[in-house]
């Protein structure tokens, strides 16, 4: 029997050190999380103009300053997209109006009237006073 519980508590004892072995590498790869969690966010807190010299701002504020600074971004981005379709559509009108092309070839070579109306389109022709005057 004395035999019996020598086993028993070499067990527990491994099992103790098991334990410990466990929750000491859990705690290290939780702290490892915490501090890429940590930098992850300086980093957003970083990029955000509003923030970058506020060092002490919230993650609740980055994240939403974050989002607010993307949604000003999409908007820009549709606003300049929308300005690019606008010159290239004047691009496209001017050049093949001064052209000399007819009103059909004019329309055929257009990639896509975005939905503009037919006088606007053929105002550039040469045709244009032939058909509408």
């Amino acid at each position: 029997l004395p035999e019996d519980d020598e086993d028993e508590e070499e067990e527990d004892e491994e099992e103790e050190i098991d334990d410990s072995e466990r929750r000491r590498n859990h705690n290290i790869l939780e702290r490892q999380r915490r501090n890429d969690l940590r930098s992850s966010f300086l980093t957003l807190r970083d990029h955000v103009p509003e923030l970058v010299k506020n060092e002490k701002a919230a993650k609740v504020v980055i994240l939403k300053k974050a989002t607010e600074y993307v949604h000003s971004l999409q908007a820009e981005e549709q606003k300049l997209l929308l300005e690019k379709e606008k010159f290239n559509r004047q691009t496209v009108l001017s050049g093949y109006g001064a052209n000399g092309c007819s009103c059909k070839e004019f329309i055929a070579r257009l990639p896509n009237n975005n939905g503009l109306p037919l006088f606007f389109l053929l105002k550039n022709c040469r045709w244009w006073g032939f058909f509408f005057f």
